[in-house]
Formats: C-alpha cells, sequence, structure tokens
C-alpha cells in the first residue's frame, strides 16, 4: 500500500487549469519533430517556449491570465502564427489541431532526406510504431515491419506472432479485430504492403473500449488515411528474388471533394518461398517396434500469391454527422510441396525408411465490411454506430504418396489405413461473423470525460477435415482421422470508462467492462468427441494515471486484466496427417487463459522506458505431444500452462549522432516462468527472454538516403519446446529522383543468412512415447539473402484549408465559456 501511495504522490503536482495543444506536420502530413514553439504575449515577449515532440505533439500549460498568441519555427519551413485568443482565469482549453508548416523554397531538396525521428512512441497502453520512418518498409510486406519491432517474435515453424514471448495476441485492422486462426492472421499480414501502413500499436495494456480477448494484447494495424482536399495517387511496384521470385505492387488512391470522401488501395503479392526442416529424434513408439532413433529431412515449395483490396466511402451529412463504408477483400492461394526422407532405426540395428511427397493446395478468402454513423455535439458529446460483417472460406486439400520400407526393399507395416502409400485429405472452413456497436463519449466539464458502449457479436463456424487411405484401390476414412463439426458462438460485451484532469499535468482514467460469451457445437460426426457447451460472464477492470512533467516528459502507470478464449481450430477436433506417426489435432477441453498486468512507464523526446508485470492462468500453448484416441499414435494438439508470469522491461532509444546519422535502439526483455502440466511428469521453469533491434539511419546529399538494420530474439520456450535464438541484418539504399519522378529503393535482407531456428522438444520435462527432438527450420534466405528492387511515386496533391488548421476566435471562446 506504502507503493501505491508513493506512486500517486510522485504523479500529483499541481499545476494551473490552462493549456495550449497541438500537431505540427509538415505539407506530406509527416511530424515535424523538435520544431520551437513559442507562447507569446499580445505585446510581442516571450511567455514560455517548448518543442513538439516526436509525433509532433506540444502542449502549453502554467500561463496567467492575458492575451497570447502562438509562434511555430522549424528548419527548412516558413513561421507559422496562430490568432490572439484571450484567457481570463477560468478553467480554458485551446486545441489548435494539426497545424501545417510549409517548406521554405531554398531548402526544399534538404528537407526531402533530412533524417527520421524515432518510430517508436510511448502510450500508456503500450508501444505506437511509425513505419514511415524506415526506409525499410518499402517493399515489405506488413509481417515484416512487425518483426522488426519491439517484444514481437515470428514463430516460422508453427505460424504464430507472440508479444513479450507470450501467444494469445489479437490482431485488428483499423480498430476491427480478425476474428481468424494465428495461422490464417500470419498469412494474411505475410501478403499486405507494408506501403499502406500509417502506424502500429502494440497494446500491452489496452482499455476498456478494445475487446477483452487475447492475453498478450492487440496489435492494431492502422492504414494510412490521406488528409486534404483533392485527389492524391500513391504507386510502388517491387520485385526481388531470393530462392524464388518475389512480387509485391500496389495503388492507393485518395479522393476529397465537398462532402465525400474516398479512400481505395490494391496491392498483389507473390512469394515464391522455400523451407527446410532437419529433425534428430530418440522415442519409443510401439507402432514401429519400440526404441527408435529418426533422422528426418524435409523441404517445403511453396508459391503463394495475393491479392488485397480496400476501399472506404465517407459523406458529411451535415456539419456534424459522416456516415461510412469501409471494405477490405483478401484472397490467397498458396499451392506447397514438401519431400520428407526419413531413415527409423529401430533400436538396436534394424532400420526403417520413409519417403513422402505431400501436395497441398491451401486457398482462403476473406471479406471484412464495415458501416458506421458518427454523430458529433457540443452539448451531447459524441457517439458512433458501426456495424461488421466478416466472411472466410479457407479450403486446403492434399495428397500423400509414400513409400515406408524396411531394409530388404519390402513395405513395412501391413495392409492399412496407416501404412498406406497413397493418403488424402480434405479440410474445408467457413466463418460468418456479424457484430454490432455503439460507443458514445462526453465531455462533462473542462476536467472531467465519459465514455461508454455496448457491443454484440455472433460467429459461426463450420468446419469439415478428415484423412482418407488407398487400400485395395478402394479410398476408405482412417479410423479417428475423420470429422464434420460447427460452432456457434455469441458475445454480449458493455463497457464505461472516465477520465478526470483534476490539475493540467495528470489525467486519471477508470474503466470496468463485462463481457458474456457462449460456446456451442452445433454438429459432428467421425471418431471423435464434441467441444462441450462453454459459457462465461467476467469483469474486467483497467486503470489509467498519465503524468506530464517539465521539459516534455511523461509517466503512465496502468492496471488491466484481459483473456484468451481458445479459438474454434484450438477446440475442433479435426486431424491432419504429418507423418505414419502423427497428426495434428484440437484440444476440446481447453481453459480459458486470464491476464492481469501491472505497467509503469517514462518517456521524454522520443526516449522511452516501461515495465510489465504478468501473471496468467492457465496459457494456451499450441503445438505441444500428447496422447490420444489412437493407441499408440502422437497427437499434437494445444494445451493449458498451469501458469505463466513475467517481467518485461522494454526499452527505446533515439540518439542523434549527427544531423545526418541517427540510430534507434530498442529491446524487451525480462524473466519469465511458467509450469506444465500436461506432460507426463509436471515441471516448472524460469529463464530470461529478451527481443533486441536497432537501426543507423544515413542520410547523403543528393537524395540518398542508407538504412541499416537488425534484430534478434533470444532463446524463449512454447511450453515443453524450447526455441534457440536467432535474429537477422538487413540494409536498404534509397534514390530521391529528381522533379518529382519517385524514389528507387535497394532493399536485402537477412545479409548474414541466419534465420535458422532450432528447437528442443523436451526441453524441461520428458515427453510422451520418451521423445527427444532436435527441429533445425532454416529460411530460405539461408541460402542467400533476398534481394529487392522497389520503385514509388505520388501523383496529385492535397491541400488543406487554413480553416482546418486554427480554431476561429470567437467559437474557440464560445467553446471555453460553455465548459
Amino acid at each position: 500500500m506504502k507503493i501505491i501511495l508513493i506512486l500517486l504522490q510522485v504523479f500529483l503536482s499541481a499545476y494551473s487549469i490552462a493549456q495550449v495543444t497541438g500537431s505540427v506536420r509538415n505539407a506530406g502530413n509527416r511530424a515535424v519533430p523538435a520544431a520551437s514553439i513559442l507562447l507569446m504575449a499580445d505585446s510581442g515577449s516571450i511567455v514560455k517556449a517548448v518543442q513538439s515532440n516526436d509525433s509532433g505533439d506540444f502542449r502549453i500549460s502554467g500561463m496567467d491570465s492575458g492575451s497570447y498568441f502562438v509562434k511555430i519555427s522549424s528548419i527548412g519551413y516558413v513561421t507559422w502564427k496562430s490568432p490572439v485568443f484571450n484567457w481570463k482565469g477560468a478553467p480554458f482549453s485551446v486545441a489548435l489541431g494539426e497545424i501545417e508548416l510549409q517548406a521554405g523554397e531554398q531548402l526544399l531538396s534538404a528537407v526531402s532526406v533530412k533524417a527520421p525521428a524515432s518510430m517508436i512512441r510511448q502510450t500508456g497502453e503500450g508501444l505506437v510504431i511509425d513505419p514511415t520512418k524506415s526506409l525499410l518498409t518499402t517493399g515489405s510486406t506488413i509481417l515484416q515491419v512487425l518483426e522488426r519491432s519491439s517484444g514481437i517474435s515470428i514463430d516460422y515453424q508453427n505460424n504464430s506472432i507472440t508479444v513479450n514471448g507470450k501467444q494469445g495476441v489479437q490482431v485488428m485492422l483499423d480498430g476491427r479485430l480478425l476474428m481468424l486462426s494465428p495461422e490464417q492472421v500470419l498469412r494474411l499480414l505475410s501478403g499486405m504492403n507494408a506501403e499502406n501502413l500509417e502506424k502500429i500499436e502494440i497494446l500491452s495494456t489496452p482499455g476498456v473500449k478494445y475487446d477483452a480477448e487475447g492475453s498478450a494484447g492487440i496489435i492494431n494495424i492502422v492504414s494510412r488515411k490521406q488528409r486534404g482536399r483533392g485527389t492524391l495517387a500513391n504507386v510502388s511496384l517491387t520485385a526481388g528474388y531470393g530462392r524464388g521470385e518475389k512480387v509485391l505492387a500496389g495503388v492507393q488512391l485518395t479522393h476529397h471533394k465537398g462532402r465525400f470522401r474516398l479512400n481505395g488501395n490494391y496491392s498483389y503479392s507473390l512469394d515464391h518461398t522455400y523451407s527446410d526442416i532437419d529433425i534428430q529424434s530418440g522415442q519409443l513408439m510401439p507402432l514401429l517396434g519400440g526404441a527408435l532413433a529418426v533422422t528426418s529431412v524435409s523441404a517445403a515449395n511453396r508459391r503463394q500469391q495475393q491479392h488485397d483490396a480496400g476501399l472506404g466511402m465517407e459523406m458529411d451529412l451535415d456539419s456534424r454527422t459522416k456516415a461510412g463504408i469501409q471494405m477490405n477483400l483478401n484472397s490467397s492461394l498458396g499451392p506447397m510441396h514438401t519431400e520428407t526422407i526419413a531413415t527409423y532405426t529401430v533400436l538396436p540395428d534394424s532400420s526403417l525408411y520413409f519417403r513422402g511427397n505431400i501436395d497441398s493446395r491451401n486457398r482462403w478468402n476473406n471479406l471484412l465490411s464495415t458501416l458506421y454513423l458518427e454523430k458529433q455535439s457540443v452539448k451531447k458529446g459524441k457517439w458512433r454506430l458501426g456495424v461488421d460483417f466478416l466472411s472466410f472460406r479457407n479450403t486446403n486439400p492434399n495428397t500423400v504418396n509414400s513409400s515406408f520400407l524396411n531394409e530388404a526393399g519390402e513395405k513395412a507395416g501391413g495392409n492399412d489405413s496407416l501404412f498406406s502409400p497413397w493418403q488424402r485429405g480434405y479440410a474445408e472452413t467457413r466463418i460468418n461473423v456479424a457484430v454490432g456497436k455503439l460507443d458514445y463519449e462526453r465531455p462533462l466539464s473542462g476536467t472531467w470525460k465519459i465514455e461508454s458502449g455496448l457491443k454484440a457479436s455472433v460467429t459461426r463456424v463450420n468446419s469439415s477435415a478428415g484423412i482418407e487411405s488407398l487400400v485395395d484401390d478402394v479410398w476408405i476414412d482412417r479410423t479417428g482421422a475423420a470429422t464434420e463439426t460447427g460452432m456457434r458462438e455469441a458475445i454480449l460485451a458493455a463497457y464505461a470508462n472516465a477520465t478526470v484532469k483534476p490539475v493540467t499535468n495528470l489525467s486519471i482514467s477508470l474503466g470496468l467492462r463485462y463481457e458474456y460469451s457462449m460456446m456451442e457445437p452445433v454438429g459432428k460426426s467421425g471418431n471423435v468427441q464434441a467441444a462441450p457447451v462453454r459459457r462465461l460472464g467476467a469483469l474486467f477492470p483497467a486503470f489509467f494515471l498519465n503524468r506530464q512533467t517539465g521539459a516534455g516528459g511523461e509517466w503512465q502507470l496502468s492496471f488491466t486484466k484481459r483473456i484468451s478464449r481458445p479459438s474454434y481450430n484450438d477446440l475442433a477436433t479435426y486431424v491432419v496427417y504429418s507423418d505414419p506417426t502423427a497428426v495434428f489435432t484440437g484440444n476440446p477441453f481447453l481453459q480459458p487463459a486470464i491476464l492481469y498486468n501491472f505497467r509503469i512507464g517514462y518517456s521524454q523526446k522520443g526516449y522511452s522506458l516501461s515495465m510489465v508485470l504478468s501473471d496468467e492462468k492457465n496459457a494456451i500453448i499450441r503445438y505441444q505431444l500428447g496422447y490420444g484416441p489412437v493407441e499408440g499414435l502422437l497427437y499434437v494438439a494445444p494445451r493449458n500452462l498451469g501458469g505463466r508470469k513475467s517481467i518485461d522491461l522494454t526499452l527505446s532509444l533515439p540518439i542523434a549522432i549527427t544531423e545526418w546519422w541517427k540510430l534507434q535502439i530498442g529491446g524487451s526483455g525480462g524473466p519469465r516462468k511458467f509450469e506444465l502440466t500436461h506432460t507426463p511428469l509436471p515441471a516448472a521453469t524460469t529463464y530470461f527472454g529478451f527481443t533486441a533491434n536497432a537501426s543507423i539511419d544515413l542520410r547523403f546529399p543528393k537524395a540518398y538516403g542508407m538504412e541499416i538494420s537488425g534484430w534478434y530474439s533470444g532463446s524463449s520456450y512454447n511450453g515443453n519446446v524450447m526455441n534457440k535464438g536467432f535474429g537477422s541484418l538487413n540494409a536498404a539504399i534509397k534514390k530521391v529522383l529528381d522533379k518529382n519522378r519517385g524514389t528507387l529503393q535497394l532493399t536485402a535482407n537477412d545479409l548474414l543468412r541466419s534465420i535458422r531456428v532450432y528447437n528442443y522438444y523436451g526441453a524441461v520435462t520428458p515427453e510422451v512415447f520418451s521423445i527427444k527432438n532436435e527441429v533445425i527450420y532454416k529460411a530460405e534466405s539461408t541460402r542467400f539473402p533476398i534481394i529487392k528492387l522497389s520503385y514509388t511515386r505520388t501523383f496529385g496533391s492535397l491541400v488543406k484549408k487554413k480553416a482546418e488548421q486554427v480554431p476561429d476566435r470567437k467559437e474557440e471562446e464560445s467553446r471555453v465559456r460553455k465548459e
């Protein structure tokens, strides 16, 4: 209790309840950091001086009653002045909004290659990353941008995203939850063009207005939306090669005329990629005679093509009401051929030889659409009504042709479905989601604001999967390997949040969210057990405290509670072929994970440091080994941990060595502890996990720029599997062409050919069948770095009205009086 009181005393200090805020931007709607902001008395004398932060934002407070104006200047820009405004001692706030600085004519060429400020900004809910400040964003996918971000790791082998070592992260696109499996989300992001990004929010402690789903937090991907009137088009084209060809092309269009605004984008990606997996294993497998030593080599060849299209239309119905529609369509086709060669040495000296070829054709189509209506009133606040629809369909048929021979070259095993040389699998999933949301916010006075909302969602999933074997020229279902199930889920949620500013530099927010969920199976077939009906009602509180200090510093303190419900794929009783002795499946008895987070952070002038303490119950971990319905067969399925605790420190340091040479250093890590309860012998372990990233940004004369960037993810655990650390070094060279002819950029990814992932099964405690595996996953770049050449160009222009930059003096004074 004493610690809490001391922290509150640090945050509480009284300042005058008067402030002037704004955001400094340039003509390209980019933030102008370190701009000089002067609060001038009407007589012309300087009253206060501050600088804009890395996001271009500024705040001036603590002045006496009087008449003032604001003067803003920055090297390379024309000085800007605001109208005069008056303060007579009442609670007072002037919001200048976005202020566009015009570039000085004599410095235009220098400004075009000016080194960017910090990419990372800290908030009370987590981190905000501005990918537009990195050269490597051009020609990258959204997944590659995430991979270079603090605290994020990509599990290439198991197709998942972890934040600070925790699975269970939820991904949102422009504030809309992608209700897909982790693998489906990963595939989606791996083909989306990062050129369309405005920012990425990594929210480890999101507030109550967000869904409580996602114990590891939320990653919100925000698309770029140009502002101003007119027509603007951005075109990008990237071509590259690693072991296979790469193409990424896109166009973004913005049109704003009168009351109508249109934003559209389209991108196409082709990624012909290869990967290799080497396995050394020891195990006791009754199906193959007992004690085994296994050596396996697999090579995968995938050619994934993806189309992504987005369309947004918005119209002002009147000065305070607008309506809009947003649609995103994604379509992907990824045929893959995998060849596996394995030797099973049945100890002491008998050998079996397996050779298998698997051909799969993974296709999915995804449509996400939103209708919304917003209305803002000076007296009644702002409300927003929205309806979302998601339609997703995935098919993944596959065929397996294999030979399983003994030392004499004779067929091993019997003439049954398990050892048949021809297998074929089928899998189809359909997901339909409807979501309705109503959000409302209203300032009650100059210091109080309330937010509230309601949400209802209904999800319907139908899935069929199975494996057939060719026996005596007849296709038959493998025992325990065919299922056709469905799921219906409904979630009702309500939240309320109150924010108070007792003094100018302090903000306190307290919120509560209630969610009730019901999930029930709607059908089953095959030799499987359906998931039970699940009902859960829970409260999710959140507390935030922000205190601003002198010189632009800010403290943040927060507490949140989160949940991770098992996804349908986690619960479904599907069966997917792996090899003659193993299958992938779901676990209908998974429990939801509950996470409690406490976070404290400090940031100043782009520098930031935060600490998050986490306590998670029943954490869900995927791809764990276990027994199943068929005796002797290995089942790979998701499981619950007994518990998981962690302390994570996140650091971001932008360092300006010179005007043309800047560094960005970041990282996240700390001690982590978890308990295993699903293994034959329960166990617990503690380790230090971390991720680190750094970039060097160099800007040269004649509009040349260069960036060298690297990231490293330390050793981590996925249940009883240890993943050894790995990383990558990347570089890019950029040239801005003369006379607005666009830019050219050359990018090289994984220069050191280092994306090798070593996984060790049974690393904490003995596994089922006494399995001890060493698995090495090698990305295609381990053969040769991936080289890409990109060209981007902008056509047209958008113009901002000066009236949109500075509020009218009379209108502002009228608003202040009402507050």
